[in-house]
């Protein structure tokens, strides 16, 4: 069975802002930095086969 985890970058300042982003990296914001740290830890419970 595959199973398939969907994520997205965690939030950044140019969010906050509305800003349309791509061409260039903005930094996480503080929401965004503790979202990434949830997601590792989740990411670290996860079972290879």
């Amino acid at each position: 069975m595959l199973i398939l985890y969907i994520t997205r970058h965690g939030e950044t300042v140019w969010n906050t802002q509305k800003r349309m982003q791509g061409w260039s990296d903005s930094e996480l914001t503080e929401k965004g930095i503790s979202n990434a740290v949830s997601l590792g830890s989740f990411n670290k419970k996860i079972k290879l086969l």
